[in-house]
């Protein structure tokens, strides 16, 4: 039995769902799991539920005239951006998979600190910047519908 799977098991590993649930033998379809993932780590300010969370909502940098909510947007923006540019079955979305997991546990880890977050979240900007100068275009949505 030769099971269909779209998104392949990063997208599963993504969301922290158990990889029996999702079968190995498709690629990892980098575009496809851009088109799932969430816009921002704290997508509105109105009801933070996690330490994290209400770090982005309410900590303000020094010398910043507003909180870090634009940096969080911002960077998801961008990683969505890189995960359409990596394409299907590339080492690119494997590597872009595994980098954001590690990303994800360090932004996590920094808890309610929100110096903490803002030199993780500038780290991963940096890299997605390096990342994105050594990528093709990405795909456009009407390819991702073929």
């Amino acid at each position: 039995m030769i099971r269909r799977i779209l998104l392949g098991i990063g997208f599963c590993a993504a969301l922290g769902v158990s990889l029996s649930v999702c079968a190995v033998e498709a690629p990892l379809n980098c575009p496809a799991i851009a088109t799932k993932i969430p816009d921002a780590f704290a997508p509105t300010c109105s009801h933070p539920q996690t330490p994290l969370q209400k770090a982005i909502c309410y900590y303000k940098p020094k010398h910043w005239t507003d909180n870090l909510l634009l940096f969080d947007s911002s960077l998801m923006h961008s990683y969505k951006q890189a995960l359409r540019a990596a394409g299907v079955g590339t080492p690119e979305c494997t590597h872009l998979l595994a980098s954001q997991k590690i990303f994800e546990r360090k932004l996590e880890a920094c808890g309610s600190d929100g110096d903490c977050i803002l030199e993780t979240m500038t780290k991963r900007s940096f890299a997605l910047r390096d990342l994105e100068e050594h990528q093709q275009a990405p795909l456009e949505a009407a390819a991702l519908q073929r």
